[in-house]
């Protein structure tokens, strides 16, 4: 395999692989072979967490319990189950956390849970309150970084309704508040789905890039990356966002003065002419970003990206001759 140093700290750690979810919607036992079978290829530097409903545990404990564990823990992201109020999610946590400790004890360091990802109840996101947003985060990263020594990432999702901006906006500066005095917690997007209205526009991509990046908190994204540029999709009728645009316009945010209109522009792009990864830097139409730069913004700013097929990136980027 050959990569250029660029690229290969573009992908680190990029993707989370989330085969149980649709499209691909595979069963536990498939997907979790999958996963581990992606740990041990040669594309592993951009394999990330496997992102599991806390209600699916108990399939990944039968699975586990039959499979040869990898050297390294396997490392889970997990969904807490819904609710549309708040008393619900609260409820809820309680009782899916009790669910996470079993699992972890179980596996005895064969496992590792240390990333959630928590849609916010309906209740809260029509609230015109911002405490409501504040108390509500913070108790829950009390409560999921009590479980053990080990601190864990949270990030919280939205909608991308009419009042988007608004919510996202309240999201994004409560975890702000949040992260000023407790464990660091970050936006989740949703950038795409089945079906067309799933698919944020791209100034609304910008727009939560901005607000991530002026607040420092750290955004994840998912649905709709499966592949690296911005192209037209016949099947769902829509624009599918690429990931090197979404992860583009992130690393080249924090490294430039770059307007959201230029931002808008970028994650717009689907010439891949116009994106260059050398062995010394990422550039996209003369704003160019260095190996250090890239992985400062990796790190800080744009984390990974779930995704129902692992393979179908890294094919992309072969058939680009982005990797040979």
């Amino acid at each position: 395999m050959k990569i250029s140093d660029s690229l290969s700290k573009f992908l680190y750690n990029l993707i989370d692989y989330a085969g149980l979810f649709p499209p691909a919607g595979l069963k536990p036992d498939i997907a979790l072979s999958n996963y581990l079978e992606y740990l041990s290829s040669e594309f592993n530097f951009a394999l990330n967490k496997f992102i599991i409903p806390v209600s699916r545990l108990s399939d990944a404990s039968d699975f586990l319990k039959k499979s040869d564990y990898p050297q390294t823990p396997v490392s889970f992201s997990v969904i807490p189950s819904a609710g549309k109020s708040i008393g619900d999610v609260r409820d809820s946590l309680i009782h899916d956390l009790d669910v996470c400790k079993k699992f972890i004890e179980e596996f005895q360091g064969s496992v590792e849970i240390n990333s959630y990802e928590i849609k916010l109840p309906e209740e809260l996101l029509i609230s015109d309150n911002p405490v409501k947003y504040y108390d509500l985060i913070s108790y829950i990263n009390e409560k999921i970084n009590s479980l053990s020594d080990k601190s864990s990432v949270i990030y919280f999702e939205g909608l991308l309704n009419e009042e988007w901006k608004v919510n996202s906006e309240k999201i994004i500066e409560a975890v702000y508040k949040n992260n000023l005095n407790n464990f660091p917690c970050g936006f989740k997007l949703r950038t795409g789905g089945l079906t067309p209205e799933a698919f944020p526009e791209s100034h609304q991509i910008a727009f939560c890039l901005r607000q991530c990046l002026d607040t420092k908190v750290p955004v994840k994204f998912t649905a709709g990356l499966h592949h690296p540029f911005r192209h037209f999709d016949k099947s769902i009728g829509a624009e599918m966002h690429g990931f090197v645009n979404v992860f583009g316009a992130g690393i080249t945010a924090m490294r430039h003065n770059i307007t959201n209109e230029g931002l808008t522009e970028m994650l717009d792009d689907g010439n891949p002419d116009n994106f260059k990864f050398t062995d010394d830097s990422f550039t996209w139409k003369g704003w160019e970003t260095e190996i250090d730069d890239i992985v400062y913004a990796r790190n800080d700013l744009v984390i990974s990206y779930g995704s129902c097929s692992f393979t179908e990136p890294i094919d992309d980027l072969k058939s680009l001759k982005l990797i040979y």
